[in-house]
């Protein structure tokens, strides 16, 4: 439960994702030769975008801050570095779903819901896949395989 203290510092950092994608978005668009556009990602090697909003999304337990930085993942199409939005968008995507599965009547996700560890496999034959993990409350780990990201 440590993470929930940060939950004013993630809604901060959501609110000046918003405000830097809203002013420095572009359509990055190329023409296929075929007459269709299609949008490509901005690649950088600055670190200041996809990390941020793929640790709001990851770690912050309030659902609507986490969901506006899932929602931005989606739209930035940005690659920093290896930090790939989209792929950071769909581990997020995975990680809210199991951690919602568990939460309590009131909306409330208990220590023994939420993921703690994501282990990233990667195949060059078929991509990749993620194994989620979570402390049950008799200790044990309940390990979820993931599909593949990419």
């Amino acid at each position: 439960l440590c993470w929930d203290k940060y939950n004013p510092q993630f809604q901060e950092a959501v609110q000046y994702a918003e405000a830097y994608i809203q002013t420095t978005l572009q359509p990055a668009v190329s023409d296929t030769g075929h007459g269709a556009s299609q949008k490509r990602p901005v690649l950088t090697v600055a670190l200041d975008i996809v990390l941020p909003l793929f640790l709001c999304s990851a770690r912050c337990r309030d659902p609507t801050t986490r969901r506006r930085a899932l929602a931005m993942l989606k739209i930035c199409r940005r690659k920093e570095g290896i930090w790939d939005s989209a792929a950071c968008a769909s581990v997020c995507e995975k990680v809210i779903e199991l951690e919602e599965q568990a939460a309590l009547p009131d909306g409330t996700i208990p220590e023994h819901g939420r993921i703690y560890e994501m282990d990233l496999r990667l195949r060059e034959e078929t991509g990749g896949s993620i194994t989620y993990k979570r402390r049950l409350r008799d200790g044990d780990v309940e390990t979820i395989e993931g599909d593949v990201i990419w």
